[in-house]
């Protein structure tokens, strides 16, 4: 898929409304559509530690996006020079998904947010 055929199917989804809120998750996790994505645990100044989290981390869309706001939160996770041009992917992992969930918390890094239970909706690479 395309990062602008995702970005069309990521403004699909959003518009059917299913989910109260919508996320991107990037990881190495090999998760499929209406799986529940593991829980998150907490960093420590760059040191992963065995707290768990209430929820996955992952960067938000605003409750309801433009296609410029899903274009946005892509460029975090989407290596694609030719949509963006020169960027730092942030995200690492071979899998990028779009989380859906009913509640969301704030996280520690600026963007990201933990969501209770949230479920894959989409696989987007």
């Amino acid at each position: 898929m395309t990062t602008s055929e995702m970005i069309k199917k990521v403004m699909e989804i959003v518009e059917e409304g299913d989910y109260s809120v919508y996320w991107v998750r990037t990881c190495n996790k090999d998760y499929r559509v209406g799986d529940i994505c593991d829980n998150s645990y907490v960093w420590d100044d760059g040191d992963w530690t065995d707290e768990e989290l209430n929820g996955v981390c992952c960067t938000g869309l605003p409750m309801f996006p433009e296609e410029s706001d899903v274009k946005k939160c892509l460029k975090y996770h989407i290596r694609d020079k030719e949509m963006f041009g020169f960027q730092n992917c942030y995200y690492p992992g071979s899998h990028t998904y779009l989380i859906g969930g009913h509640s969301v918390e704030y996280g520690t890094d600026s963007g990201e947010y933990i969501i209770p239970n949230g479920t894959v909706i989409c696989v987007l690479k």
